[in-house]
């Protein structure tokens, strides 16, 4: 069994954030179903938001993958999946 590298975790990181972006993004989906028409663009927003956090952590996070800055990388997708949990707890409830 190969070892798991920190470049590998690095790579790891960063495909977490994209399925982030991808559930948040997706979340628009699920509400257009369990509310139909009523679906307001408020009732959007903080998923929008959210995405878009994440977006930016991607690009962030990218960069220093890609600057050969592995652990620094981890730690923004890290920080990110974090400040998200709690945005959620706090914003969507």
């Amino acid at each position: 069994m190969r070892r798991l590298t920190i470049k590998r975790v690095a790579e790891i990181a960063l495909g977490v954030l994209l399925l982030v972006i991808i559930r948040s993004l997706g979340e628009y989906f699920r509400l257009r179903y369990t509310l139909g028409d009523v679906l307001t663009f408020t009732d959007v927003t903080p998923y929008i938001a959210g995405a878009l956090l994440a977006a930016v952590s991607l690009g962030i996070s990218a960069l220093c993958y890609r600057a050969s800055l592995y652990r620094l990388s981890i730690g923004v997708a890290a920080a990110t999946v974090v400040v998200l949990f709690v945005y959620k707890v706090a914003v969507i409830g």
